[in-house]
């Protein structure tokens, strides 16, 4: 017997007796066809006790009465009778209110899925792109829609991302003035943030945080998280949460600089010792130093000065241990006024002050004997 090629519907032979059968069979079937609201989707058991017109898209699993006929339209005429789909072919699935397309593989969500809050849709024109939405009696043109339970662009979204788009940029444009973005949470303890990741792994993330103040962290493996900063809302001042290495210089001139800190040359007091008549100072650490003779220290080494061009200096704070008698010899690149080298105080806690500044990179050191013999 031969069918119609895409629907398979059966054609009556010339000299074919029984010609109703074949005409009923073939009715029957563009009956089911042109019926494209499917009771069920999925199911791999016939139910008990179908009705004549009933049509289910079988499942992927199927038993019994629709063994052998995974993925195919059953109808039921007096017994069940099966339909293999084309690609294209669409049928609305009445239990899950959503239309299906068969796409040659497997039956898929057609654009309807994506508009859960709507009837049906229709877009009438590409030009004026009039949606239309059904109330349950008519067709009503609508310029919005709203509240939709779940849009994915270009992907599916789902309960958390209930807005889902992949696409590599996004743009948000002005309509005219201003163009804000907005973020807002449910009550201080959650979070209203930006979340950056890597393998969606995350690595770095701003916003408030858990409360209510500003704050930056990043994490190098999505677990292990490290507060760069919080931007405290009541004052605006910054708190480093690390610590902070600085590098270059810091040019004034004219501009105010407010309790700034700085690691290098800044005005921190350290308190070197020597080892083995041999003294370190690093100007990194700070530019004020203390140091206690506990022997005589023959060599000293002036670590990490400014880069040439700029001025640096520093104070040395020399002190004489309970012994006294300590000598100190200092580095060949000073240079004293008149030449001479001053003589320290050499009684039992004697306090010797001095002053060293270079403008060429340490180079030269230019020594000052600020104050002796302090006690």
């Amino acid at each position: 017997m031969a069918n119609t090629t895409n629907l398979a519907i059966p054609l009556v032979a010339s000299n074919q007796a029984q010609k109703e059968v074949t005409l009923n069979t073939a009715i029957a079937t563009i009956d089911a066809i042109l019926n494209t609201g499917v009771i069920d989707r999925g199911l791999n058991t016939p139910p008990m006790s179908p009705s004549d017109g009933d049509l289910y898209i079988v499942g992927s699993s199927p038993t019994d009465d629709w063994a052998s006929n995974a993925d195919d339209i059953a109808y039921y005429q007096t017994t069940w009778k099966f339909i293999s789909p084309n690609e294209g072919m669409s049928l609305w699935v009445n239990d899950e209110d959503i239309s299906y397309t068969w796409d040659g593989t497997a039956w898929v969500s057609s654009v309807v899925n994506a508009l859960d809050d709507l009837s049906d849709v229709a877009i009438t024109s590409v030009t004026e792109n009039d949606i239309l939405q059904y109330n349950g009696t008519n067709f009503v043109n609508q310029n919005k829609i709203d509240s939709l339970s779940q849009i994915g662009v270009n992907t599916a979204s789902d309960n958390t991302n209930k807005l889902s788009v992949n696409s590599s940029a996004v743009l948000f444009n002005h309509n005219g003035d201003d163009s804000q973005v907005k973020i807002n949470k449910n009550a201080s303890g959650d979070t209203a943030s930006h979340l950056f990741q890597n393998g969606f792994s995350g690595r770095a993330e701003f916003g408030l945080i858990g409360d209510d103040h500003y704050q930056l962290k990043v994490s190098a493996d999505g677990s292990a998280w490290f507060q760069s900063y919080v931007v405290t809302n009541s004052s605006g001042n910054i708190d480093f949460k690390q610590d902070s290495n600085f590098s270059g210089s810091l040019t004034c001139n004219d501009n105010e600089v407010i309790r700034a800190k700085l690691k290098d040359y800044c005005e921190t007091k350290t308190a070197p010792a020597s080892s083995s008549g041999s003294l370190t100072l690093d100007l990194e650490n700070g530019n004020v130093f203390e140091v206690t003779l506990t022997e005589n220290v023959t060599t000293v080494n002036l670590n990490n000065p400014p880069a040439s061009g700029s001025g640096g200096s520093f104070t040395l704070i020399l002190k004489q241990d309970a012994t006294g008698g300590r000598s100190f010899t200092f580095p060949s690149s000073v240079e004293w006024s008149n030449g001479v080298s001053p003589t320290l105080s050499t009684a039992a806690n004697a306090v010797d002050i001095l002053t060293f500044l270079t403008i060429d990179g340490g180079t030269i050191w230019y020594g000052f004997l600020s104050g002796v013999n302090f006690s």
